[in-house]
C-alpha cells in the first residue's frame, strides 16, 4: 500500500478556495485546498470527461501561463524522494508548441515532462540534461504518467513511465538537494488547454511507479445511523457563523456533515464532543477523496 501525502481527484467540484498557504491548516475558502504553493491563471474544475468521478482540472490558457503547484506544506520538509502519479489529456486538440505539463524540483533544480509539438511526443529532460523522448500522444485521450524524481546525489533523475511503459530516465549533474514543489501547468506564455485528473503523491520510493488508479470522494451515507457508545450527554450539534450548540440528535448530526464541500463560513455546521472520553465514539462516512 503506498503511503500518500496527496490524493485528489478535484471531486470537492469547485475552484473557490483553491489555494491556502497556511500550513497544513486547511483554512481555505469552501474548506477546499487543492494546492498550497499558489495558483497561476483561471483553474477550473469541470466536468467534462473526468479520468475517473465527476471532475477533473482544466487548465486552459491564451498566450498566457497557468499552473497550480504544491509546495513542502505538503510533500514535507527535507525530502529527497517525489514520487507522483497523474492522469493528462488533451481535449479536442494537441497544443500548437512545446508545453510543459509536470514539474518536479527541487531547491536548485527542476525536471520536466513536457508535450513537443514536433511529432506530438512527450517527453522529460532534468535542467539543461539530455532531452528523452517518450510515447506519440493524441487529443481526446486520458495518459496515465508516473514519475519519480530524486536528487539526494550527485544528479538529479526522473524516472517516468507513460501508460504502465517505462521510459528512459532523465539525469543532469546537480549537487544534492530537497524537494521544493511539484507543479502542474506551464509557466511560459502558451495557447493551450490540458485536462488533469486522479493526482497521488508519495515521498517514498518505492511506491514508483503508483500505476493505475482512480480517486474517488466518499461521502456521508443518508441512511447511516450516527452511534454513541455510551453517553449521548458528551456529545452535541453546532450551526451558525457563532456557532449554537444543541443536544445530541443523530439525524441532525449526521445532516451537518454532509456538504461538499464542508462549509466553513457563516453557515457552518457539524456535531462536537462535550466531554472528555477516551471510549466513545460517534463513527460516520466522512466526505474524503480516496486513492482506488
Amino acid at each position: 500500500m503506498p503511503t500518500l501525502v496527496l490524493a485528489t481527484g478535484f471531486e470537492m467540484g469547485t475552484a473557490v478556495g483553491t489555494v491556502d498557504t497556511t500550513a497544513n491548516q486547511q483554512k481555505s475558502p469552501a474548506g477546499v485546498r487543492y494546492a498550497d504553493a499558489g495558483v497561476v491563471g483561471s483553474p477550473a474544475i469541470i466536468t467534462t470527461t473526468p479520468h475517473s468521478g465527476t471532475y477533473c482540472l482544466e487548465l486552459s490558457s491564451s498566450a498566457a501561463t497557468e499552473n497550480i503547484a504544491w509546495d513542502t506544506n505538503t510533500i514535507g520538509a527535507s525530502k529527497t524522494v517525489l514520487v507522483g502519479s497523474v492522469a493528462i489529456r488533451f481535449p479536442t486538440s494537441l497544443p500548437g508548441a512545446t508545453l510543459r505539463l509536470i514539474k518536479p524540483e527541487s531547491a536548485t533544480l527542476g525536471a520536466e515532462v513536457r508535450f513537443n509539438s514536433t511529432g506530438n511526443v512527450l517527453e522529460a529532460q532534468v535542467g539543461a540534461g539530455t532531452i528523452i523522448t517518450g510515447p506519440a500522444v493524441v487529443a481526446d485521450t486520458w495518459y496515465v504518467i508516473d514519475f519519480r524524481f530524486i536528487c539526494s546525489g550527485t544528479s538529479h533523475t526522473l524516472d517516468w513511465a507513460v501508460g504502465a511503459a517505462a521510459q528512459t530516465q532523465a539525469t543532469a549533474v546537480q549537487a544534492a538537494s530537497t524537494v521544493a514543489f511539484l507543479t502542474l501547468g506551464w509557466n511560459a506564455s502558451a495557447t493551450a488547454t490540458v485536462r488533469y485528473d486522479d493526482v497521488l503523491l508519495s515521498v517514498t520510493t518505492g511506491d514508483y511507479p503508483l500505476g493505475a488508479h482512480h480517486v474517488e470522494l466518499l461521502t456521508v451515507d443518508p441512511a447511516d445511523t450516527l452511534t454513541v457508545n455510551t453517553s449521548t450527554a458528551n456529545f452535541d450539534t453546532f450551526s451558525g457563523a457563532t456557532p449554537t450548540h444543541t443536544a445530541w440528535n443523530a439525524t441532525t448530526a449526521r445532516g451537518n456533515v454532509d456538504e461538499v464541500p464542508p462549509n466553513l463560513g457563516a453557515g457552518q455546521d457539524g456535531f462536537s464532543a462535550i466531554a472528555t472520553a477516551t471510549t466513545e465514539m460517534s463513527p460516520v462516512s466522512r466526505r474524503i477523496e480516496l486513492e482506488r
